[in-house]
């Protein structure tokens, strides 16, 4: 590893910086990270500046908690802590997984694994159902918007996978709104860590600027 140099963190932080549009600036720096999410906070409800909920908005709609889930997998993707640990390559871990343990370590194992389970749910069929890979992330979602909730609330038994087996019981509730309020967490964690100069990128600084990025111009490259 070399080392990190000025340049790479100024790059960083115009990445994840909240970013204020200039439109006297020559080809304005967007990247998808703040595209990503001041999408999911409109969708969902939420001031575009500061994600918190909005009265009389909704904020457990299904597109853009969807938006807020692939940013997870973006970030644990493109984006690590300082110090942050990744696990042996032979432990299986998803890139939503490891943006969640490492920018908001207060979430548990089996809560990381969950919500990985609903991107799938969501990004492949927008449905319920996941049937995963062995039984850890197979689940039948219920969804909830109650304000304040919990998270997860567990079934009482494991899904089978099965259409027969889905029951009240085999039900695993994810609360959205809590769902949007974690994502924050890790978009805010995400900024801190830059602004403390403890922030890395996974990638090469080019790629994360070619492929996570793109700049407002009148004119085509």
């Amino acid at each position: 590893m070399g080392k990190f140099t000025g340049h790479e963190w100024q790059a960083l932080a115009e990445h994840v910086a909240p970013y204020r549009i200039d439109p006297d600036a020559p080809d304005p720096y967007v990247s998808t990270f703040n595209a990503a999410v001041r999408e999911a906070r409109y969708v969902c409800g939420r001031d575009v500046d500061t994600g918190e909920r909005l009265d009389g908005r909704p904020v457990a709609i299904w597109a853009g908690t969807l938006v807020y889930l692939v940013l997870l997998e973006q970030i644990g993707n493109t984006l690590r802590p300082v110090g942050g640990r990744d696990l042996p390559k032979q432990v299986r871990e998803s890139a939503a997984a490891r943006a969640l343990r490492q920018f908001a370590p207060h979430t548990t194992k089996p809560q990381r694994e969950v919500i990985y389970a609903l991107r799938n749910a969501f990004a492949h069929e927008f449905g319920l159902f996941n049937d995963g890979r062995g039984g850890r992330y197979r689940h039948v979602f219920t969804l909830d918007d109650e304000p304040g909730g919990p998270l997860v609330r567990w079934p009482r038994r494991r899904w089978d996978g099965t259409v027969d087996g889905v029951r009240r019981a085999t039900r695993t509730t994810v609360n959205l709104v809590a769902v949007g309020d974690l994502c924050e967490d890790v978009v805010r964690s995400v900024r801190e860590h830059s602004n403390s100069v403890a922030l890395r990128s996974r990638v090469p600084l080019a790629e994360l600027q070619k492929r996570f990025a793109f700049s407002i111009s009148d004119t085509p490259d």
